[in-house]
């Protein structure tokens, strides 16, 4: 079993200020999670069947 629950968990439990505001910490995590840097080519077949 992979560790994805724990990363969301962790991901989610430092996402919000004292303020009730996003941190940047969180912001950065959830870029780097969901950007197409890592894998390019990937992200171009993905969305080349909707295009």
């Amino acid at each position: 079993m992979g560790d994805g629950f724990e990363r969301i968990h962790w991901l989610h439990d430092e996402s919000l200020d004292t303020d009730s505001e996003l941190t940047d910490a969180f912001l950065h995590q959830v870029e780097a999670l969901t950007g197409v840097t890592d894998a390019p080519l990937f992200a171009a077949m993905q969305d080349a069947p909707y295009g």
